[in-house]
């Protein structure tokens, strides 16, 4: 089973909560998750291309979406040139 939570980032309230088999993808419920009064989106790699989708291409967000573990990997076999990437994918403190 799955939880998808969408949580106001000032207050830490969430405002809305599905779940799922753990075999859904999790765009299936992206579109459950915006209430429309978001001015920047944060989610994990599983909701890469969820700006694409028809049903949230009128969010007028900025989108902040984690990096493919996959290709966290390759930053850091690199790490010297990398390192704003890996900053920005695992802020410090």
């Amino acid at each position: 089973m799955k939880a998808h939570i969408g949580a106001d980032a000032r207050t830490g309230i969430t405002h809305s909560f599905t779940t799922t088999a753990e075999n859904e993808h999790d765009l299936n419920q992206a579109g459950n998750l915006w209430n429309g009064d978001e001015g920047f989106i944060f989610a994990d790699a599983g909701y890469r291309s969820a700006k694409k989708r028809s049903e949230l291409s009128q969010v007028e967000a900025d989108w902040y979406i984690a990096e493919q573990p996959e290709k966290i990997r390759e930053f850091k076999k690199r790490s010297g040139i990398n390192k704003l990437k890996i900053r920005t994918e695992y802020p410090e403190g």
